[in-house]
């Protein structure tokens, strides 16, 4: 699990969803982006903060979306060095052959989207 500093709350969510944000699509995810100054209730922070949204479409038992927020949690913390500071990261799990993905798949996923997002150094 992300340190609390790391992830975003439900207020700044819905702050961050009012503002104009950049996307990026790939195969399981979507992600969604901005600097993290008009989002951040206390300004901009030196890191960068994120959060998980799994559909209900995806699958009905809420165990399923736990485990796939759980396993887009443990890839976030593990490419966590790569990723430039200052910016807030939505990802949004797509629905996919109603099926959670594997650990690689999401963090081949997680990274490709970040390259093309010129967020991954």
């Amino acid at each position: 699990m992300l340190k609390k500093s790391l992830r975003i709350g439900k207020r700044d969510l819905n702050i961050f969803f009012k503002i104009k944000t950049r996307f990026a699509k790939g195969n399981l995810l979507t992600l969604k982006y901005a600097p993290n100054g008009p989002a951040c209730r206390t300004g901009r922070t030196k890191s960068s903060r994120w959060t998980f949204v799994v559909s209900v479409k995806f699958k009905k038992g809420a165990a399923f979306r736990n485990l796939a927020r759980r396993r887009m949690n443990a890839v976030a913390e593990e490419i966590l060095a790569g990723v430039k500071p200052g910016y807030d990261l939505v990802f949004f799990m797509a629905v996919q052959k109603k099926r959670v993905p594997g650990f690689m798949e999401l963090r081949d996923d997680m990274i490709d989207i970040l390259k093309r997002s010129f967020l991954y150094v």
